[in-house]
């Protein structure tokens, strides 16, 4: 194995405080001015990176609201930290931006901490770049609605369908609606061109349309927002041909002909491809098949028990990956506590035997 000599050990007396956001007090804001402390503001933790020493300076540190790591394994966690894998949403690359303001913040309110700190920042990017590219990559979010898209295969340029649902007001999308058109129409290369909102009722479709119109406008959605009466939108000879992909939000078994007409216009379109989703409806205990759906007879197909089991697949992976990742993390910090740089493939070398994509078509009727 052959490891890349780097300038210093970048590890040594370094110190990381992970600090529960409503226990950063003003104690802390004080230690990270007056010790010129790196501070990475997170959602879900503050998080102070600076040298052992400043530890005198601290006066209280309760060990249920704060975690103190130093050497190696403050290097490890703040490596761990910025891949995204301690995020809600394994593998975010906003953390990434989080330690980049960070050090710029720094270098604005103490210089000369930042020029000692800059070598630790560009060993940390660098090795995140490492990490993510050759390790985490097959990180995917594991929402119900992100697995009902991506067992969609919904691609970019592409119009789809959403058969929306309200909440209780019939004002406003419900969250199963909101779920799935984030990550329809979200900030991606491969955002869907348009997204067509129908409803039962024709007031509800106005309210849902006007909803996404107003997030539209404000930059929330990349993807052109239509709205079609129901009776239109599910016409297998008409404006159903257009759509590839149709995802129904509306509960099942709450209006027996609202059933039948998507199952039959879908049964007369599907022979010329596409991909029916049905989300079951805006609650976990409405994500079981009832009514009509028990058995629809359709080909391309996906029910909500398939993306249930797509969702327990892709967290199970995603643990996996996440278990490597912080394995690989750990051994950065080892070969930088050498005074050495990661390359891809020592870091890889140590991870042998990782494991396979899980494949969607299983869970496709």
């Amino acid at each position: 194995m052959t490891l890349v000599y780097a300038r210093e050990n970048v590890t040594e007396d370094l110190l990381l405080l992970d600090i529960e956001p409503k226990h950063f007090s003003e104690e802390f804001r004080n230690l990270r001015d007056s010790q010129g402390l790196l501070h990475i503001k997170g959602c879900r933790r503050e998080v102070l990176i600076g040298r052992s020493r400043a530890l005198k300076f601290a006066s209280d540190l309760d060990g249920s609201a704060v975690s103190v790591y130093k050497g190696g394994q403050a290097y490890a966690h703040l490596l761990t930290y910025v891949t995204g894998l301690l995020s809600r949403t394994r593998g975010e690359n906003q953390v990434v931006s989080q330690f980049k303001n960070a050090y710029e913040e720094l270098k604005m309110r103490n210089a000369l901490s930042a020029k000692a700190m800059q070598r630790l920042s560009q060993y940390i990017l660098h090795d995140n770049g490492v990490i993510r590219n050759h390790v985490t990559r097959s990180l995917k979010p594991a929402f119900f609605e992100a697995c009902a898209h991506e067992l969609s295969g919904q691609k970019g340029q592409e119009a789809v369908l959403v058969v929306a649902n309200t909440d209780i007001t019939g004002k406003k999308p419900d969250d199963s609606t909101e779920n799935i058109v984030r990550y329809l129409g979200g900030k991606r290369k491969d955002a869907a061109k348009t997204i067509v909102f129908t409803h039962p009722d024709d007031s509800s479709l106005i309210n849902v349309h006007s909803a996404f119109l107003r997030q539209k406008e404000k930059g929330k959605i990349s993807s052109d927002v239509k709205m079609l009466p129901f009776s239109e939108a599910f016409d297998a000879v008409r404006d159903l041909q257009s759509f590839q992909r149709v995802f129904v939000c509306y509960p099942m078994d709450r209006e027996a002909d609202v059933d039948t007409t998507i199952i039959e216009e879908w049964g007369q379109k599907e022979c010329f491809g596409g991909m029916l989703v049905h989300l079951g409806g805006s609650k976990k205990i409405d994500r079981v098949s009832r009514g009509k759906w028990l058995d629809p007879e359709l080909e391309n197909y996906i029910s909500p028990e398939s993306i249930s089991d797509w969702q327990k697949d892709r967290k199970a992976q995603n643990d996996t990956t996440i278990i490597r990742g912080s394995i690989a993390c750990q051994f950065c910090a080892e070969v930088r506590a050498e005074g050495r740089r990661p390359t891809p493939n020592n870091v890889t070398q140590t991870l042998k035997d990782g494991p396979s994509d899980i494949q969607i078509s299983h869970y496709r009727s």
